[in-house]
């Protein structure tokens, strides 16, 4: 279109932009703040070019000649440039006047800065220029672009006396949390070698304690001892006589959770591992302040007292006592901080949680049923009618369809069926011998042909349910046979009755049997070896162990 007259694209207004498109100014002259560099480029308005393209072919109708031509591209180029030139003007103004502003905006900075200064330093006490240059009030003042006055030092004033405060609040505050921290980390120091005058004495009433509850008869079970053993300790320490006691920071010393943790792993750990009914439940506590199914999953002493600072103390009213932060940047609880409650923060594997907590509950201790689980089994081997004893599936089977017609719940069926099976299995394979889990597949098929279809919807991992690291969600899952079989490869698979499903509740359980068809067979199933006795430390739950095959003892 304009290839012809390529002289046309000077005559008219133009500007200038970089490789990057952006704007640097109207055509091409010197001025200082313009970058030199290749790709620039001329930039047009697009309704300018078809407009002097007419104006253009309007001149040539008149036929002009080749001198005529000549000078009416002169004209317009000058009439052009003569534009620009106005243009250009205009930029250097604009561009001079904000360059002079951004000038007097760093000078005005540069005055309002040591205005203030100086004004600082005139105070009582006065100011020192590197301090209130800290200050977040001096920063914003100093930024604004007008010329300091009086009455801006007064606005400013009252917000760097403010700022005064608080800085003299922090360092307080940071001196009083370092005094502390130094008095803490004395106190757990003197404590490294366990030789204080509290932990030999917190020893002796340990010592004192478990001797006691290993002497009574019934035996306490192993999952209250632990409890019972702090109890029993504190309230031994303070029926001391008060003379007798050892010296405190300020007066007589009281015991602290230090001194329960102290306790606890030194003296009553060891005590319950020796017990004969020990299992690890009985060194795990559920936490009082949590609800639904986080109110199941167990925890280790140390970890139960961290979970109980960093979930429940900040927000829950009844552990506000348990609030204290410790030594700074510690991830653990602070031990030399709290004391002893008479009422400790925990519960035992066997109690309920609802969902509060009271440090001064003097209530009787809630014991787990001395009748456990096993104790209903320990004298019932498995009758040797039905299928053969290496025919784990059958067996199974076989249990389950003879409670078909009772109103026994399923989590139960499920139980007694498995224990039949695999206490027939071990009676004839030896002590200790499992069923290859990979039955869990033939199983699956049988118990769909016979209609058995609840005996599988009620299995969890007994391993994911014991492992205090697995969330309460997991641990409840109920496992279809074809995930059991995929979830069990990344478990070791010892035994099919505490992998397969936790035991149930012995009071639960025994209810559930008592006045029902079911307990004629479980007798049947599983009947009393004739040297079978009641023990005698159940005759006090008031459970009818004689109508349940037992004899009294």
């Amino acid at each position: 279109m304009l290839a012809p007259y390529p002289e046309l694209l000077n005559c008219m207004p133009h500007g200038i932009i970089d490789s990057w498109g952006n704007y640097e100014s109207a055509g091409f002259y010197e001025r200082k703040w313009v970058r030199r560099g290749h790709g620039k480029q001329r930039l047009y308005l697009n309704s300018l070019i078809p407009e002097t393209l007419v104006e253009l072919e309007k001149f040539m109708e008149t036929k002009p000649s080749e001198e005529e031509l000549i000078t009416w591209f002169e004209k317009k180029k000058d009439r052009t440039e003569e534009e620009m030139k106005a243009i250009q003007k205009i930029e250097d103004w604009m561009e001079n006047y904000s360059r002079e502003r951004i000038q007097d905006t760093r000078q005005f900075k540069l005055k309002r800065a040591e205005y203030y200064r100086e004004r600082a330093l005139e105070l009582d006490p006065p100011v020192d220029p590197e301090l209130l240059e800290r200050m977040a009030c001096y920063k914003r003042a100093v930024c604004i672009a007008k010329p300091p006055t009086e009455r801006s030092w007064r606005a400013l004033l009252p917000k760097i006396r403010q700022e005064l405060e608080q800085d003299q609040a922090q360092e307080e505050n940071a001196e009083s949390e370092r005094r502390r921290s130094e008095a803490y980390l004395q106190k757990m120091q003197r404590r490294l070698d366990g030789d204080t005058p509290e932990q030999k004495l917190v020893d002796e009433l340990a010592d004192e304690v478990i001797e006691e509850l290993e002497s009574l008869d019934p035996p306490v079970a192993c999952e209250d001892f632990g409890l019972l053993a702090l109890g029993r300790i504190r309230s031994k320490y303070y029926a001391i006589n008060r003379e007798l006691r050892p010296d405190g920071d300020d007066g007589k010393y009281r015991l602290l959770l230090a001194d329960a943790k102290w306790a606890w792993y030194e003296k009553i750990c060891p005590a319950i591992s020796g017990l004969d009914d020990s299992n690890s439940e009985s060194r795990l506590f559920k936490c009082p302040g949590c609800v639904g199914t986080r109110s199941r999953r167990l925890r280790s002493f140390e970890r139960h007292f961290l979970h109980l600072r960093e979930v429940h103390a900040s927000n829950h009213e009844d552990f506000k006592s348990l609030r204290k932060v410790g030594l700074p940047d510690i991830h653990t609880f602070h031990w030399c901080d709290v004391e002893w409650p008479i009422n400790m923060p925990m519960l035992a594997a066997h109690q309920e949680s609802t969902g509060h907590w009271d440090p001064e509950d003097v209530s009787p201790y809630n014991p787990a049923s001395p009748a456990a689980l096993f104790s209903l089994f320990d004298d019932r081997a498995a009758s040797t009618d039905g299928p053969p004893s290496d025919d784990v599936v059958s067996n199974i089977v076989y249990a389950a369809l003879m409670f078909v017609d009772t109103s026994l719940e399923w989590k139960y069926v499920t139980f007694i069926s498995l224990y039949y099976a695999v206490v027939k299995y071990e009676q004839e394979a030896g002590a200790g011998q499992s069923p290859p889990f990979y039955k869990l597949s033939d199983l699956a098929v049988v118990l769909a042909k016979e209609g058995l279809h609840e005996v599988l919807k009620n299995v969890h991992c007994g391993i994911c349910y014991g492992n205090t690291r697995t969330s309460a969600k997991r641990a409840e899952k109920v496992y279809s046979a074809a995930e059991l079989i995929l979830h069990f490869d990344g478990h070791p698979t010892d035994s099919w009755l505490t992998r397969l499903t936790p035991f149930p509740q012995a009071g639960q359980f025994i209810a559930a049997l008592k006045g029902e068809q079911a307990l004629e067979i479980l007798n049947r199933l599983l009947p009393l070896r004739p040297d079978g006795m009641l023990r005698s430390d159940f005759t006090s739950t008031g459970t009818d162990w004689e109508g349940m095959g037992y004899a009294a003892a």
